[in-house]
């Protein structure tokens, strides 16, 4: 489950984390009446689950109340594709400057690590890695500094100190960056995040550090022991991840441009890798798991049709017990309903594979006999131009 900004900024709160002060508004009066209570000025930022928001004109500053009216009533009309259904409206902080830091699950360290960039805000990895010498540290290749907070069990406080003295950091501004970056790290703990992510972190002139943005991934395997907290359980806002959860399914809203369907998680990253290394973005990835059948995947291959954006296809799929003629048949159902210029490329692997070959090609779309993906991945870069 991926938090929307107000969610993240109330877990933080609840830690004693400092974050702007504001409130949620669902519509352009009850924006004005928070912009009034917070001094007439203010930041107006659409609450949709995926990030990009400042360049694309979610995140609008307002003079006035009067501001703040009219751009949430623009920003509720929708935004990215996504439903907008609240805005969150909060003062204006003064910053010096504004950094990154973010705890997340690390497989190659075997547990948590804490990130760090003393330049954050949009394209941080981008910014950090033209400029690696900003606080005179060592970052690592990606520019942003980690430290491995394993075993988990034995993390002190003052090792999250060391690191960020180590980083460049001293005074005032230490301690306040080390007090977020601890509390980060317990409430990963307790309540069994993946993501804890706060970019900007804003610094201010008085040594100050307040949350200026904030996004929270929980592990949605464990959510029967996670306790209460004041986020989206049971619906997203996202609407094609709404629609997916209906069908049954798994997506992930990404801003590329090749859709994905996939029989598998693991085969669904690595198409997601090779889409990538081909010099193409994924725009979504969606993941069938078993059991499938001609609605599903005709469910499944319209939704990530449907995301704005989306310029080819890819299906990658693995038929063992089920036929992949039904997977082929969903297919299908929907090429007719495609805009032409959209290519789809279907691997098809597994039980009664050649009669789905002939029904897709009799169809319109692109098969590719290998099992390797780069071959499907290469089909459809050649097709999209790329």
């Amino acid at each position: 489950m991926t938090s929307l900004e107000h969610e993240g900024k109330t877990l933080l709160a609840r830690a004693g984390l400092a974050v702007p002060r504001g409130g949620v508004a669902f519509t352009p009066a009850q924006a004005g009446a928070i912009a009034t209570e917070l001094g007439g000025a203010a930041v107006v930022k659409a609450q949709v689950p995926f990030g990009g928001r400042g360049r694309a004109g979610g995140v609008v500053v307002a003079e006035s109340p009067d501001d703040a009216e009219k751009a949430c009533a623009r920003l509720l009309t929708g935004f990215g594709g996504s439903a907008v259904r609240a805005v969150l409206v909060e003062e204006k902080i003064a910053v010096e400057r504004e950094s990154y830091l973010a705890v997340t699950v690390d497989g190659g360290v075997g547990g948590a690590v804490l990130m760090f960039a003393p330049r954050g805000g949009v394209d941080v990895e981008e910014a950090v890695t033209s400029d690696p010498g900003g606080l005179g540290g060592s970052p690592g290749e990606s520019g942003i500094l980690t430290l491995p907070l394993v075993p988990v069990d034995r993390v002190r406080e003052h090792q999250v100190r060391s690191f960020l003295w180590g980083a460049g950091l001293g005074g005032k501004v230490l301690a306040e960056v080390a007090r977020f970056g601890w509390g980060l790290y317990r409430l990963m703990l307790e309540f069994d995040l993946t993501l804890l992510e706060i970019n900007p972190l804003g610094l201010t002139p008085d040594g100050r550090a307040i949350a200026l943005d904030a996004k929270v991934v929980a592990d949605d395997a464990a959510a029967y022991r996670r306790p209460a907290w004041p986020a989206r359980e049971s619906e997203p806002a996202d609407p094609w991840e709404l629609e997916a959860r209906k069908l049954g399914l798994r997506y992930v809203r990404l801003d590329g441009n090749v859709g994905i369907v996939a029989s598998g998680a693991g085969l669904g990253m690595c198409t997601m890798d090779l889409v990538r290394d081909r010099g193409l973005k994924p725009a979504n990835f969606l993941e069938t798991g078993g059991g499938i059948t001609r609605q599903l995947m005709a469910g499944a291959v319209r939704l990530v049709a449907g995301q704005p954006g989306v310029r080819g296809i890819i299906v990658n799929v693995y038929g063992g017990v089920n036929s992949l003629v039904a997977a082929a048949e969903g297919v299908v159902d929907v090429l007719g309903s495609l805009p032409g210029d959209v290519p789809v490329v279907v691997k098809a692997l597994g039980n009664e594979q050649e009669a789905a070959w002939a029904m897709l090609r009799a169809c319109g779309a692109h098969v590719v006999e290998s099992v390797h993906t780069e071959a499907a991945v290469d089909c459809l870069a050649d097709l999209m131009g790329g």
